[in-house]
């Protein structure tokens, strides 16, 4: 959590309305330790299977469905100490 913890931009858009890290605050969800099990196959990477812990923690939207059409959404957000940033946009046809 301590990464999150030091967000210091967050912002979403969706089809021109624009949403800051004031909006999207109440969307974060810390989930507490939790064991991923892994296949034999190594997906993720990971070779012969096996377990380990994990947590998340971050922020987590659901939107209603979008009408039929072409619709941009775009988040980004920093986190200096790291330092991490993020600046993604997806164009989507609802059909």
């Amino acid at each position: 959590t301590w990464d999150q913890d030091n967000v210091k931009t967050l912002s979403l858009t969706i089809d021109g309305n624009k949403y800051t890290i004031n909006d999207l605050s109440k969307f974060r969800k810390h989930i507490g330790e939790f064991q991923v099990d892994f296949p034999k196959d190594g997906i993720f990477g990971v070779d012969g299977g096996g377990s380990c812990k994990a947590v998340a923690d971050g922020y987590y939207i659901l939107i209603e469905a979008l009408t039929p059409g072409t619709h941009k959404i775009h988040f980004k957000g920093t986190i200096p100490c790291i330092p991490f940033r993020e600046d993604v946009e997806y164009t989507l046809t609802v059909k």
